[in-house]
């Protein structure tokens, strides 16, 4: 499985950096912002195409609520849908007409992201970074199944950098709320 590294802490401006660059293309994110969060993130490639054929950058506008990947756009609203009560944190998304469910595991830190049946391998699995009181932290990965096409790819980064992002957003309205 190929493994990115997200350098920095901050998801939405860093460098995703593969395991084995002569393979995999490496990426990075930046995002604008103003005082109401974020505004525009953009999926840069490193490159323009490589053995695979042309690389895909994407996008996540905040604020109109969409992803763009290879200049096509769609609204979250049109892309995701809740599961039933019982699946916890679970959603399922949907371009190019493949469908991934994707769950948090609150007790791993980690979100999966599989297409087909709830049997079905994982296709990505994203480990949100571990903050060590000794040591350097343990920075966030994602991990790709080899048969996830690059399309799949950036789709499913853009989805886990807006899902850790919501997550993080709510966590901090829970501490807030809390010490206020």
């Amino acid at each position: 499985m190929p493994t990115y590294t997200f350098v920095s802490k901050d998801l939405l401006n860093t460098a995703i950096i593969p395991d084995e660059p002569h393979h995999w293309i490496a990426y990075s994110t930046s995002t604008t912002s103003n005082v109401l969060g974020p505004k525009l993130t953009l999926l840069t490639p490193s490159v323009v195409r490589n053995t695979y054929g042309p690389a895909l950058d994407g996008a996540i506008d905040w604020k109109e609520e969409t992803f763009v990947i290879g200049g096509r756009s769609a609204k979250w609203a049109n892309l995701k849908c809740k599961l039933s009560r019982r699946s916890g944190s679970a959603r399922e998304w949907k371009w190019f007409g493949e469908r991934f469910t994707v769950k948090y595991e609150s007790g791993t830190g980690r979100w999966t992201a599989k297409s087909g049946s709830p049997a079905h391998a994982d296709d990505a699995v994203f480990t949100v970074r571990k903050h060590r009181i000794f040591g350097a932290d343990d920075p966030a990965t994602i991990e790709f199944a080899l048969n996830v096409s690059a399309r799949d790819m950036v789709f499913l980064i853009l989805v886990l950098i807006y899902s850790e992002t919501k997550r993080q957003q709510r966590k901090e309205k829970v501490a807030v709320a809390v010490a206020g």
